[in-house]
């Protein structure tokens, strides 16, 4: 059984988000790319899509920045990217394989909610 504590307010990432925004270029000891307005809300949408839509309580996910100005959001072995690039990345890390799918963020929402929550369930049923 998990210890991990659960979490459903998805409104409560919009401070940890919204300093990430201030993050400039240099910010990783002279690299690093600052993260945009853009990147900020495309993960805001993100993360309230799959904690609005879930039908199991979903664990608090760890969110920092990438060197090359996206948002990590990270499970125990669910890895989300968002990239600059408005697409989203997932990796699904499990004892077989990695498995990594890329998708657009404006055009594919409802298949990464399917994917990160599918994924979040056989996490918590194994």
């Amino acid at each position: 059984m998990s210890t991990t504590p659960f979490f459903r307010g998805y409104e409560n990432f919009d401070a940890r988000l919204n300093s990430l925004a201030s993050l400039k270029d240099g910010w990783l000891n002279g690299e690093g790319t600052g993260i945009s307005e853009q990147t900020v809300q495309n993960a805001k949408l993100v993360l309230k899509a799959i904690f609005e839509n879930s039908s199991i309580q979903i664990p608090r996910p760890t969110i920092g920045p990438t060197e090359e100005g996206g948002i990590d959001i990270q499970w125990t072995n669910i890895f989300c990217t968002i990239l600059p690039s408005n697409e989203l990345e997932v990796w699904i890390k499990n004892i077989q394989t990695t498995e990594t799918t890329t998708y657009n963020i404006s055009s594919e929402m409802e298949k990464i909610v399917n994917h990160v929550q599918k994924s979040l369930f056989k996490e918590q049923t194994d």
